[in-house]
């Protein structure tokens, strides 16, 4: 397993072949039989190191994870409807966010599933819910987003 951050990292090194730090997007990475990707799209161009467009960013990661993987992706985001989104923030994966993504991977089969906790950051407790109740939840900037979106994608 490699793994690669924008920065140092508290990852467990001693699992991993190689641990690079950089940008995702502009590194160069090998192929794959699996290319996880937890929580880190929503973050491409705002965390670490800020761009112009974020959201096109954030669409040239997935395009890299997609080419840097042989067979399997598995990508976690939080989802959530932020009318009042602000440049930057990490809240701003939707249905329509989503279909961006897959326009990158037109002829593969994939699973999307959503999950709701009503505690911030929690554990356990999740509940899987359907797309249109998913598509419902708010972000509340008082409690996060409480919703994940689940992409398993097999090319």
């Amino acid at each position: 397993m490699d793994g690669i951050d924008i920065k140092p990292s508290t990852v467990e090194k001693e699992f991993l072949r190689n641990y690079f730090v950089g940008n995702a997007v502009t590194y160069p990475l090998g192929k794959y039989d699996l290319v996880i990707c937890l929580s880190t799209l929503e973050h491409a161009g705002i965390k670490g190191y800020k761009v112009y467009d974020f959201v096109e960013e954030q669409n040239l990661l997935f395009k890299k994870v997609v080419d840097a993987s042989k067979r399997f992706i598995y990508a976690t985001f939080p989802y959530a409807h932020a009318p009042d989104l602000q440049e930057g923030q990490a809240v701003n994966m939707t249905r329509n966010r989503v279909d961006e993504f897959l326009e990158a991977i037109p002829k593969a089969t994939y699973t999307i599933r959503f999950y709701f906790n009503e505690v911030v950051h929690a554990v356990s407790g999740w509940t899987e819910i359907s797309e249109d109740d998913a598509d419902k939840i708010q972000y509340d900037p008082a409690k996060g987003c409480r919703c994940v979106c689940i992409l398993e994608v097999i090319l």
